[in-house]
């Protein structure tokens, strides 16, 4: 299926016209997409740091309270703000509302789980070298 990070597509045996980069993880691309992406002016996503990269690691597929959340990122030295704020950020917020506790949440979203899926590949990879 075509990962096309920017709009859903529906695309599901293809033969990837090329790779792309967002939010750190490698995508595969279908012929159509990338031609319209090429096309348009799109903002490729989240530039992500080492200290932010560090932080998904160490939060890793948790669900984590949003205090926990805002003292790793201080000790990282990153505002949490970057990190769930914005179509594309690696983490959501969980309302109360949303998880049946007294606490708001902080997880992967779906682009996170995708950057935490590279950096495992990649430790992997690194290892077998």
């Amino acid at each position: 299926m075509c990962d096309n990070p920017f709009w859903k597509c529906n695309v599901k045996d293809f033969e990837p016209i090329v790779f792309i980069f967002y939010n750190n993880t490698r995508l595969a691309i279908c012929p159509e997409c990338w031609k319209r992406i090429a096309e348009s002016d799109i903002e490729w996503g989240y530039s992500l740091n080492e200290a932010e990269l560090k932080i998904i690691q160490e939060v890793g597929d948790r669900m984590i309270p949003y205090t926990e959340f805002h003292k790793i990122c201080r000790r990282y030295g990153v505002k949490p703000s970057k990190l769930k704020n914005g179509r594309g950020a690696p983490f959501k917020h969980l309302l109360p509302s949303q998880t049946g506790l007294k606490m708001g949440m902080i997880k992967l979203s779906k682009h996170g789980g995708k950057i935490l899926e590279e950096l495992k590949r990649r430790e992997t990879f690194d290892e077998s070298n």
